[in-house]
């Protein structure tokens, strides 16, 4: 049986009594909740607490498409861009997908700052070509207005029911 000198012994025994630092889990769902919990924090000292509530919500449709169970260096640059792709194709407003991946942005870019956190920050994270873009004609207020608008073929019959005078105001509107 073999004996430890006094010298090793001593060094385990300050070993034993040092508090170890424990090392916070690297899944994506831990570090969601620590943000969380940080813009919580926020919120009761420099932004409103609606602000907080809104983060949580826009961050659900990041939580939904990736795995939160997963190591967070998972975060990447080819995940940014799946995710981007994930938006685009989605049927949401163009509002509502930048203040999605703006909130998905913020995520990675505080992670990635946190000397726990494993993250390194993505390179396209920030990048310009992750822009959602709206047809020219294809929003929700302007299909509305354009409900209001004539077509042709009623156009044509307040032509003919029209007076003269008025007729002409008609077609000038036109202009």
């Amino acid at each position: 049986h073999y004996v430890l000198p006094p010298k090793w012994e001593e060094r385990l025994r300050q070993l034993d009594e040092s508090p170890r630092k424990q090392k916070k889990p690297q899944t994506i769902e831990f570090w969601l909740e620590q943000y969380i919990g940080r813009v919580k924090d926020r919120a009761r000292h420099t932004i409103r607490a609606r602000t907080a509530y809104d983060r949580n919500q826009r961050l659900n449709t990041f939580r939904k498409f990736a795995d939160t169970s997963k190591h967070i260096t998972t975060i990447d640059s080819h995940l940014v861009e799946d995710f981007y792709h994930h938006l685009a194709s989605s049927n949401l407003a163009k509002d509502t997908k930048d203040d999605r991946l703006g909130a998905f942005r913020m995520f990675v870019s505080w992670a990635s700052k946190q000397k726990d956190c494993e993250l390194v920050r993505p390179d396209n994270l920030d990048s310009r070509e992750f822009v959602f873009r709206e047809p020219k004609g294809t929003g929700r207020k302007r299909l509305e207005k354009k409900q209001l608008l004539w077509t042709k073929e009623e156009f044509d019959v307040a032509l003919k029911n029209v007076p003269q005078p008025h007729r002409s105001y008609l077609v000038l509107m036109l202009n």
